[in-house]
């Protein structure tokens, strides 16, 4: 099963842009946790079992950390 996440404003009419891309075989499919961090820090976390197939590491001035929850 693939997750992705999607990074868009509010006042944007479409679905955003593409900032994470998982393949999740586990337990815990498409689970992500978003925390942000300040204004443009956002945090993603995710489950062991996934693997990221695509990462960004910034998109439109916020900048993009992915850690793995089960370190």
């Amino acid at each position: 099963m693939y997750t992705h996440v999607f990074l868009s404003r509010t006042s944007d009419q479409g679905k955003g842009t593409e900032i994470l891309s998982l393949n999740d075989p586990g337990i815990n499919e498409g689970e992500v946790i978003v925390t942000w961090r300040d204004k443009t820090h956002l945090e993603l976390g995710y489950h062991k079992e996934a693997a990221i197939d695509f990462q960004a590491v910034k998109c439109a001035g916020v900048e993009i950390s992915v850690v793995n929850l089960a370190a």
